[in-house]
């Protein structure tokens, strides 16, 4: 699924953006 992916994805960028 991609929204699987897309939410790792974000949680990732989101955790090296803060």
């Amino acid at each position: 699924m991609v929204l699987l992916v897309w939410c790792v994805f974000y949680r990732q960028f989101g955790l090296r953006f803060q």
